[in-house]
């Protein structure tokens, strides 16, 4: 929108949602006022248009834009299509060569990137172009004698193609949500993420020159009255992008024409001196195709002699331009035409200054402000309810985007074409197969009602919907072992006991669903963790019963695929448990779980909801593997109750556990591990090495070589141990690595001794067993954990969870990091979470020991995660004196775009919320801590560079 505006209301407008402009009698109506009446008109009924048609769509009765093979790459399709509200219309079939006429040349579709048999995903890019007499002649009356009066906005269009590499499930989710009118989540379709700020340098001494009707206070130094444009020309990150500015709103333009002598001229240049050109200042030379494809034309240096205009380089491709046009732009002649974007104030003219935030910008991006003489000030913000100095994202629609097809590339055209195009029904006739059907609770393998009601009516039988009922534990065994290969079932426990020796398997079946009569529905079993096994199932659905695991590593060799649950899934379509009573048994270390799901390929979703989970100590609650989405909602954990005196046996009896304490209480590196790089450590800047526990060093001698040992101060490891070695000089120690294994020995053996060992001849104290902090009753591991190599979506809302050295933990894992990894550098990982919602859960942590690490929530690479009013607890006030590796929240790994905490709650913990560590600092997102509170901390914020704390 680059006319010859007053001023430019129209976000105020949007943001206090006026439904029109009322004009009064006898008042002077603005340019302003008819500009924002269009605007409130267009807004209105473009979001109407997308609450009812969604994102993207064309009418199912008569679909526009169809893509098929044919000359020219392919076909285009007549019709109309709607994208975010805006309606585009093809009048008539068209080839893609030839859908901008004949006298513009888009890109070609056969580019490089897209070689024989390479696939592509077909799109509609929709966009507004501002259209004036200089591009539509029939616009300008010719009894007016020549000047322009008002403009036109155009819904532009046109089809483009990107190549696409998906198979598998990846492909079928795109499919999926293109028929939703939601485009893939690709840079090529990437938002503006970058904002500008907009004001005036603070006011000082008026210049002698200055004319005497400028008030003393003035920040803005003119006695003209501008409508300020910044537009940024080269896209891409603060850093690399680029602007430029015009005091006119970029509305100086003209035609670029050749007279006799085939000089250049300018036609419909203005004489008026505000808007006329000027010798020696930069222009930007653009045409048709230009405004089409949305890019900058060649920024040159114009100079007027007697009406010729020449330029500095000369103008490239003179003869190819389409309708060419020369634009005015008020960046200073002295400087580069293309400005850098500068987070401090950069000062334009008068007084006029503009900054940038970090974040990514696209070529076209636009802002409008206006400078007014009688006030000495600019007018910003652009809304009411924005701050004076708050940045702002750019104005304009932009360019959108809707799917169309997938094809590939065959000789000259395109073959395979499968058309993706969201059909909108027509709403006085819908019908069933017209509506969508979430299968998650039901399980029937429908997509829309009209399929699910299919199913319904041919299942059959006195029980109702049920396909089998059983009353007994020989009755269940009975139906389970008669199910065929691909058999869809639904089974019924009527309210009693079923008793098994060994797990029931449920192999290689279609939709098996399990619904009991509620918590008297009791299945238990006595050798094996899980109680029902599924593999290989279409999909798996458990409900309104109650289930027992049995002993921990009680799977026949060469049968487990990771942790088992009481109700476990492997390579299984969608899962969903609900309503269940769940109990597995303790074990030393991890080995089971309540509820494991590992999805495989099949990359399922897995559902999870108002269930009641009774962990066994050291175990798991829920552990979701490989699920493309994941929902664990409004669920109880809590630990087994043990004896204290138990809890401490079982501790002391896990070499696994003992080992991680040991380590904990001494390390033998010279240097402490950790990334370089300075964090924020309750808003104070700190090295990432002052977050370690402080350790001191100390020599000994062994076989005439200077060894360092490093061990935790506060404990007194390293002295006590050191007394302990010297006075047993007569222990053969041959090297550092015999060293290393006998004092983890020492250290192993005073773990499981109250403290103390024998070293040589006496029994001797190593360290206070009290300050292990071991728990003394019962405790999980884990409470929910949802990783795999990709997670799509994870929402994890509601829960409880009691006394869990994890609480939740969201990580996808994976082997693709190098050492060092990439991600340090910005480079997005593959193994990484898309998205992920953390809200409302109350958790008690209970570390292992004051040694092991240990979080109420971790996540770890995230694209897009908001975490808000969560409650985490510790079990004890931890003295903050010491070092302790416990975290009510924690980040550690690749920031995507998005990263939000708000009004979460962390008490009596070590280290309140963390984000961690620092990456590269052109990386795109926001990063952001907000309203969180933290009670009886050591830390209250841990956060990198680039995190915001507020």
């Amino acid at each position: 929108m680059k006319g010859d505006f007053s001023r430019w209301r129209a976000p105020n407008g949007l943001q206090q949602a006026y439904m029109g402009v009322v004009m009064q009698q006898g008042r002077l109506l603005t340019d302003s006022d008819w500009n924002e009446t269009l605007s409130i008109h267009a807004f209105r009924s473009e979001t109407a248009l997308t609450d009812l048609v969604g994102r993207s769509g064309t009418s199912k009765e008569e679909p526009g834009f169809e893509i098929n093979p044919g000359a020219g790459g392919f076909t285009i399709g007549a019709g109309r299509f709607y994208v975010d509200g805006l309606m585009v219309e093809n009048a008539e079939a068209v080839s893609y060569d030839a859908q901008s006429g004949d006298d513009l040349s888009f890109d070609p579709f056969f580019a490089p990137d897209l070689g024989p048999g390479a696939e592509a995903l077909i799109f509609l890019e929709a966009s507004k172009t501002h259209v004036t007499a200089q591009e539509d002649a029939l616009l300008s009356d010719p009894a007016l004698g020549g000047p322009d009066t008002c403009t036109r906005i155009k819904a532009q269009w046109r089809v483009r193609a990107l190549p696409i590499n998906v198979t598998g499930d990846a492909r079928d989710t795109l499919i999926e949500r293109a028929r939703c009118g939601i485009m893939p989540d690709d840079d090529a379709f990437r938002a503006t993420t970058g904002r500008m700020r907009a004001g005036t340098a603070p006011a000082a001494e008026l210049p002698e020159d200055a004319d005497c009707l400028i008030p003393p206070e003035a920040g803005y130094l003119s006695q003209e009255n501008q409508t300020y444009r910044i537009q940024i020309v080269t896209g891409g990150s603060r850093s690399a992008a680029r602007f430029v500015w015009s005091r006119e709103n970029g509305a100086v333009q003209a035609l670029l024409e050749r007279n006799a002598d085939g000089e250049f001229v300018l036609r419909g240049a203005q004489d008026l001196e505000p808007m006329n050109f000027v010798s020696g200042g930069w222009v930007e030379v653009f045409d048709d195709h230009n405004t089409a494809l949305g890019t900058t034309g060649q920024f040159l240096r114009l100079t007027l002699t007697e009406g010729v205009a020449s330029f500095t380089p000369g103008v490239t491709g003179i003869d190819q331009m389409v309708n060419p046009r020369v634009r005015r732009w008020d960046t200073p002649a002295s400087g580069p035409a293309r400005l850098p974007l500068t987070t401090t104030a950069m000062d334009l003219e008068n007084g006029v200054q503009v900054s940038f935030t970090s974040g990514f910008y696209q070529e076209g991006d636009f802002w409008i402000f206006e400078a007014r003489a009688a006030t000495g000030t600019v007018i910003w913000p652009q809304r009411r309810d924005d701050e004076p100095d708050e940045a702002v994202l750019p104005f304009g629609w932009g360019r959108h985007y809707a799917p169309l097809a997938l094809a590939t590339r065959a000789g000259g055209g395109i073959a395979g074409v499968e058309d993706i195009r969201p059909l909108i029904p027509n709403l006085v006739c819908l019908e069933a197969e017209d509506i969508r059907f979430d299968d998650t609770v039901c399980q029937m393998g429908a997509e829309t009602v009209q399929e699910a009601l299919e199913v319904l009516c041919q299942r059959s039988g006195g029980e109702g919907i049920c396909t089998f009922v059983a009353g007994s534990r020989g009755e269940l065994l009975s139906i389970v072992r008669a199910l065929q290969p691909g058999q869809h079932a639904r089974i019924c426990l009527r309210g009693a006991q079923f008793p098994l020796d060994i797990p029931l398997e449920f192999n290689r079946l279609g939709h098996i669903t399990l619904e009991g009569t509620g918590p008297q529905s009791i299945v238990s079993v006595a050798d094996g963790e899980a109680a029902f096994l599924f593999r290989d199932c279409a999909s798996v659905r458990v409900t309104d019963m109650s289930l027992n695991g049995g002993r921990t590593g009680t799977e026949p060799p060469g049968r487990r695929a990771g942790r088992l649950g009481s109700i476990t899934a492997i390579n299984c379509g969608d899962t969903s448990v609900e309503r269940v009573r769940l109990r597995c048994k303790a074990g030393l270390d991890r080995a089971a779980a309540c509820i494991s799901t590992r999805a495989g390929n099949r990359r399922a979703q897995v559902l999870v909801r108002d269930c009641h989970l009774t962990v066994g100590q050291a175990q798991i609650g829920v552990n979701i593997i490989e699920a493309r989405r994941a929902v664990v909602e409004n669920n109880l954990l809590v630990p087994e109750f043990v004896s204290p005196g138990r809890v401490l046996d079982r501790m002391i009896a896990d070499p696994v556990l003992v080992g991680r304490i040991s380590r904990g209480l001494l390390w033998f590196d010279d240097s402490i591990p950790g990334n370089a790089g300075n964090v924020l450590v309750n808003g104070q800047e700190a090295p990432l090495s002052s977050l370690r526990p402080r350790f001191e060093a100390l020599s000994f001698d062994l076989n005439n070589q200077a060894r360092r040992l490093r061990g935790f101060a506060s404990f007194g490891v390293a002295q006590n141990l050191l007394r302990a070695i010297e006075a047993n000089r007569a222990e053969a120690v041959a090297d550092t690595r015999e060293m290393r294994a006998y004092i983890r020995n020492v250290l192993a053996t005073a773990i499981r001794n109250n403290g103390r060992a024998r070293v040589g001849q006496s029994n001797q104290r190593i360290f206070p067993f009290a300050t292990l902090g071991l728990p003394d009753a019962g405790y999980m591991a884990q409470g929910i954990v949802i990783a795999g190599a990709e997670v799509e979506e994870a929402l994890v809302t509601g829960n409880h969870i009691e006394r869990a050295n994890d609480g939740i933990r969201i990580a996808a894992s994976g082997r693709e990091d190098p050492n060092p990894p990439g991600w340090l550098d910005g480079r997005r990982p593959r193994n990484i979470v898309r998205q992920a919602r953390v809200r409302e859960n109350v958790i008690e942590l209970q570390p292992v020991s004051a040694l092991s690490v240990a979080h109420g929530i971790y996540l770890g690479h995230v694209d897009n995660v908001t975490a808000g009013q969560n409650r985490i607890t510790g079990t004890q006030n931890f003295e903050q004196s010491e070092f302790r590796p416990h975290y009510g929240m924690r980040q550690f790994g690749y920031r995507g775009r998005l990263l939000v905490w708000s009004e979460n709650h962390a008490e009596q913990i070590s280290n309140g919320f963390a984000v961690l560590p620092s990456i590269n600092p052109d990386t795109v997102g926001t990063w952001r801590l907000r309203d969180n509170n933290a009670f009886d901390t050591r830390n209250r914020t841990i956060v990198a560079q680039g995190v915001d704390v507020l």
